[in-house]
């Protein structure tokens, strides 16, 4: 008679062949006795063809010594055994499951396994997503915070604690009103949380305070996240500190500012310039007019009468006369280009037109000039050598007319990288600060129309002047820009 609860041989092979989980039979050496169809189907191969195959060959190469010890341990202490590790699909692809092994003894007194095999393949992958974002969120560069719906913090990551100085344990449970830096308007945060209901995310940049009271600034991306079975909704919020970069956008905000101002002013002061070089070049037309006319056009009228004297019946001038009224008129003609460009300038060099310079104001204007020249003087582009002859000639003509000074001196100190030229006085002197002003520009140049050039050729100009205690200008240029076969 069959015990009560005994099940019929037909109905147990039934439920062992339709069990959810795959379950296989092996014997004391590991090869299969018999396998269920869910077994069969983890395996990839019909359950008639398994029988007899060694189990351990489904499963990975390196995972094969823990199934062995799985086994072994299962059959000597006849307690269950359990392990995870990973099989080999028939594709080649391996996937995790859960052994469960368990002893049943025989009539024969051997002893079979049942190993129960199930799928965690799915949970494994999730296991390692959750890891990965455990990882992401512990050591990502950006702080992140996430909260409830109604904005508790549930929890943060180090870099939050890094940026807000705050610990995790001074947060949790906490609101991140805490972090309110003061400075937005609640139409701010009523903007914040519109977006975040009806949009579920938001993203802008936010001055908030660390623990320190310090304000900083932040890029803040919130995320709202859904649970799909519990209908719950968190917020993720991600930031980073851009404080450093809101200083250097103000600085080179401020810093642009100050350029537009710069160059308006620099603007002003090149049309004032340019003004003043056309004032210049007007008066220089004017005087070489002038010179043209009082001198060498008088000259040639006296010439031109003397001339029609030698028609018949008129008594002929002596040829004296004539010679040297043709002398005086090239004199003057010569006395004329030496003012506009003396050709010792360009044929001896600067020492020399200097020292004419100094004969020159000694004969016209009865100022005594000492030439000072020091260095080996380097050959200077044509250009820059006329302009600081003109400039040496404009200042002392200034000191001759203005300076109420008995003597002057005109030093050129040639260096190896720079060529100074200074022109000084025992004049009256004047208030250096108005060197530039409009007293300044009477004569030829002026100061300013001098400074402008000096410093346009990339040159220094320098005023040292009191009341009552002469006055120095010193110009400056580099030999590097001026000099001949080094300009670049």
């Amino acid at each position: 008679m069959k015990h009560q609860g005994a099940l019929p041989q037909r109905q147990y092979f039934e439920l062992f062949n339709r069990a959810p989980v795959g379950c296989c039979v092996l014997d004391a050496q590991g090869l299969i006795v018999e396998v269920n169809l869910a077994a069969a189907r983890l395996l990839g191969r019909p359950p008639d063809t398994l029988a007899g195959q060694a189990l351990s060959r489904f499963i990975l190469k390196s995972d094969r010594d823990r199934f062995n010890l799985l086994c072994q341990q299962a059959l000597m202490t006849g307690s269950a055994q359990d392990s995870e590790l990973r099989m080999v699909s028939v594709e080649g692809t391996s996937f995790w499951v859960r052994l469960d092994a368990s002893t049943s003894a025989q009539a024969d007194a051997s002893s079979l396994l049942c190993v129960v095999v199930s799928d965690i393949n799915l949970r494994k992958q999730n296991e390692k997503q959750l890891h990965l974002a455990a990882s992401v969120f512990k050591h990502a560069r950006e702080g992140i915070m996430i909260t409830t719906a109604d904005g508790t913090i549930v929890d943060v990551n180090e870099a939050f604690g890094r940026i807000t100085g705050y610990g995790r344990d001074e947060v949790i449970g906490q609101n991140p009103r805490m972090l309110s830096s003061g400075r937005h308007e609640k139409s701010f945060y009523s903007a914040l949380w519109r977006d975040l209901i009806e949009k579920g995310q938001w993203y802008g940049e936010i001055w908030n305070r660390r623990k320190s009271g310090e304000i900083y600034a932040e890029t803040l991306s919130i995320s709202a996240l859904y649970d799909t079975h519990s209908g719950s909704r968190h917020y993720v919020a991600l930031f980073a500190d851009i404080t450093r970069r809101k200083q250097a956008e103000e600085l080179m905000l401020e810093t642009n500012v100050n350029l537009e101002e710069k160059v308006l002013d620099r603007t002003k002061q090149l049309r004032m310039v340019s003004a003043q070089l056309m004032v210049s070049e007007e008066r220089e037309r004017r005087m070489l007019a002038q010179d043209l006319h009082d001198n060498l056009g008088q000259l040639l009228a006296i010439i031109k009468i003397k001339l029609t004297s030698l028609a018949p019946g008129l008594p002929p001038p002596s040829d004296n006369t004539l010679v040297e009224l043709v002398d005086q008129a090239d004199q003057a003609v010569r006395q004329i280009t030496l003012n506009l460009s003396p050709p010792i300038l360009h044929t001896l060099g600067m020492k020399a037109a200097f020292e004419w310079l100094a004969e020159e104001m000694e004969r016209r204007y009865q100022l005594s000039v000492h030439i000072d020249y020091e260095g080996e003087p380097k050959p200077l582009i044509d250009e820059v050598q006329a302009m600081l002859f003109r400039s040496a000639r404009e200042l002392l003509i200034n000191v001759a007319r203005h300076a109420r000074a008995s003597e002057a001196s005109l030093s050129c100190l040639c260096g190896e990288s720079k060529l100074t030229l200074a022109v000084s006085d025992n004049g009256c002197g004047f208030k250096s600060s108005h060197s530039f002003g409009v007293s300044s520009r009477q004569n030829g140049f002026g100061l300013s129309s001098i400074h402008e050039r000096i410093v346009n050729i990339g040159g220094e100009m320098e005023i040292d002047s009191s009341p009552g205690q002469g006055t120095t200008v010193t110009l400056t240029i580099p030999i590097t820009i001026s000099a001949k076969g080094v300009r670049p």
